[in-house]
């Protein structure tokens, strides 16, 4: 059993569809960066009753795309900040102006990281496919399962590729936005126009940038009854697709793309110190079918073709998807210098697409501050949340307290209420006096329990005199009633 690093270096954008995309109510674009954020980031930006109030007047996609576009706040409450390509933001801007879909396709990513990746399980299937269409063998099986059965001999618990051990490539640290939002549309080969109404509406995804170097590694073991030679295949295949698609990109006059990398990955395959690869969506069915055993067809019944699903990269230059060069370490071991990855840095740096115009040190005191305030809000809005629900728990207890009464106790209750309101002394013969008074009638009308007269008499002594101006002949002569009436 052997231990390796594959290092992977993107050649053209790289989309894993992943099944989840970017929708209008979690992201903003300002100045050519996709903002995406949590719900709670946008609960905490429309707190209060005039953010919810224009959150519930957006009516579509659009309208919520202009009232996120609006607001300074969101952009400062995201979790990533994602690049994009002119052509991207001026696509999205069109969107807003008129019709379109503004769910744009997210490649595959880390739960734990919340950052891009390439599946082990994508890298190890473009091994595969390279390895049945090299295998020189006879077969006269016609279906895809049985002709792999035959061709490796062996399925599901004997299959070889059980011994073929191969991570996730995770993106390495130095790299701090690894993806961005690209433009994908499909080409007529001959005259380049969009194949369907549908391309000339164009679609955006989220993919791993182009021409980055070393930017991606992958554990890889490689058990002892492991017998192909997947390096010299995987060159020997995919560099064949690879001239093919060059060849196509020249018949659609796209070949800035081929210009600038041909000769840097036909360096880099005849050193056989790595191998490439054409990985994810819009790569091609050529690519991942096994062109030599069994034939695919269109539905005009038709071979497949190369594949010519392109990318718009910042100035405008269409290029294929999924193309990757992948280096091979034992252990610690120093990779060797690469004319391929001095080329590619150069092409990275003039894209411009790092993004590391977001990270600098304005925006992130900006940002800190914004959290922090919003952060300040959401407490207060929770305490006050609290307090009206106090609040409202104490009414509910004390009506339930109040209903539990008699209807005597509750018109005593009342006036203990007035007491209480009452700030400073009033003359006798006010209010309270009179309450006090038509109280006593009710008493002396009858139908009031002895525990209710001794409960009224104790208010009369005691709660209600501090309220009144000296007065005790009047004020004794009102007890003195209610005492009769108790005996």
């Amino acid at each position: 059993m052997k231990n390796y690093r594959f290092i992977i270096s993107t050649l053209s954008p790289v989309h894993i569809a992943c099944g989840e995309d970017f929708v209008p109510v979690n992201y903003t674009v300002k100045n050519k960066i996709l903002y995406n954020f949590s719900m709670q980031a946008l609960v905490d930006v429309f707190a209060g009753t005039q953010g919810r109030a224009a959150i519930d007047t957006a009516s579509d996609s659009r309208a919520l795309q202009k009232l996120y576009g609006i607001q300074s706040d969101l952009q400062y409450m995201a979790d990533r900040f994602i690049p994009m390509t002119q052509s991207a933001a001026e696509h999205h801007s069109n969107w807003l102006r008129g019709g379109g879909n503004f769910a744009i396709e997210r490649t595959s990513y880390s739960l734990l990281k919340d950052a891009p990746i390439l599946p082990g399980s994508s890298l190890k299937g473009a091994v595969r496919t390279a390895i049945l269409n090299t295998i020189q063998k006879e077969c006269k099986e016609t279906k895809a399962g049985a002709i792999e059965r035959d061709l490796l001999g062996g399925s599901f618990d004997t299959d070889p590729f059980r011994h073929f051990k191969l991570g996730d490539a995770n993106v390495v640290k130095n790299y701090g936005n690894a993806s961005c939002i690209m433009t994908r549309h499909s080409r007529h080969r001959k005259d380049g126009t969009g194949t369907t109404l549908k391309d000339h509406q164009y679609t955006l995804v989220e993919c791993l940038m182009p021409f980055m170097p070393r930017c991606l590694q992958a554990s890889f073991t490689e058990m002892d009854e492991w017998s192909f030679d997947y390096l010299k295949k995987c060159n020997q295949y995919y560099f064949d697709v690879f001239l093919k698609q060059i060849g196509m990109l020249d018949d659609m006059k796209c070949s800035w793309w081929a210009d600038q990398i041909k000769h840097l990955v036909t360096d880099a395959v005849s050193r056989n110190t790595g191998f490439l690869l054409r990985v994810g969506k819009h790569c091609g069915a050529d690519t991942i079918s096994m062109n030599k055993f069994m034939k695919l067809k269109t539905k005009y019944k038709t071979e497949i073709p190369i594949s010519t699903t392109l990318c718009c990269l910042e100035h405008g230059e269409l290029v294929p998807f999924g193309w990757i060069f992948v280096e091979v370490a034992e252990g610690c071991d120093e990779l060797s210098r690469l004319p391929l990855i001095e080329g590619l840095q150069k092409l990275l740096q003039e894209m411009e697409l790092s993004g590391s115009a977001v990270h600098n040190q304005d925006f992130e005191r900006r940002r800190n501050e914004v959290r922090n305030r919003l952060a300040l809000a959401r407490v207060n809005e929770q305490k006050k949340q609290a307090e009206q629900a106090r609040l409202e728990a104490q009414k509910a207890a004390e009506a339930a307290r109040i209903s539990a009464m008699t209807p005597n106790q509750q018109k005593i209750e009342k006036f203990r209420v007035a007491i209480d309101r009452f700030a400073g002394r009033l003359q006798v013969g006010g209010e309270l006096w009179g309450m006090a008074h038509e109280l006593i009638k009710a008493v002396e009308g009858g139908g009031w329990s002895q525990a209710e007269k001794q409960e009224l008499l104790s208010v009369c002594e005691r709660e209600l005199p501090p309220k009144l101006k000296e007065d005790s002949k009047k004020q004794k002569k009102l007890t003195d009633r209610l005492r009769a009436v108790m005996s």
